[in-house]
């Protein structure tokens, strides 16, 4: 799904998909005429989950770093800029959209309840300025192309695995686009 011709700049907000290639989110987001690349720092991802532990450790923050740090290198290389900003993405967002002109933002389809929560905070405090739009979720398998509905998904595991390795398609990578489009 393109970015509709008739935007005239667009904001890529990335989550767990820090990269360029494989990126739908990011290629659908680079049709645009004009484009901002955003991380969020969310501290609710930071927080103790509900099990005591913590959402987000010590590793995993340090892995987030060095690919923040990587992701904004391959933006400046391909012309583009990435901004990281901490708080809420529903707020972060929104003001970023409106201070830019921008009346797309793109990101990742979630699947996890939280992180569709998120999404449809960020599309509620969108509304009315700029649209949020959803990209295919990077994963080998996409919901349509199993060979069966998800209702009949066989319970064991050697079952499912030779019902996909005959029946199943797996989707094709999407690459990384060449060049990105100006900051607006």
């Amino acid at each position: 799904m393109p970015c509709p011709p008739t935007s005239q700049s667009a904001i890529v907000w990335f989550k767990n998909d820090l990269r360029l290639d494989d990126n739908p989110a990011l290629a659908n987001a680079a049709a645009a005429p004009a484009l901002l690349c955003v991380f969020c720092v969310d501290d609710r991802f930071e927080a103790t989950s509900a099990y005591g532990t913590a959402k987000t450790g010590r590793h995993r923050r340090a892995f987030i770093g060095e690919s923040l740090a990587a992701l904004r290198s391959a933006v400046a290389e391909a012309g583009g800029r990435l901004i990281v900003r901490r708080g809420e993405p529903e707020q972060v967002l929104p003001e970023l959209a409106a201070a830019l002109g921008a009346d797309t933002v793109w990101t990742e389809q979630a699947i996890a309840p939280e992180e569709t929560a998120q999404i449809e905070r960020v599309r509620t405090a969108l509304a009315g300025a700029a649209a949020l739009r959803t990209a295919s979720a990077n994963t080998l398998y996409r919901e349509k192309d199993l060979p069966f509905a998800l209702a009949d998904m066989p319970r064991v595991y050697t079952r499912f695995r030779k019902q996909v390795e005959t029946g199943a398609t797996v989707q094709a990578a999407t690459d990384a686009p060449e060049r990105l489009p100006p900051v607006p």
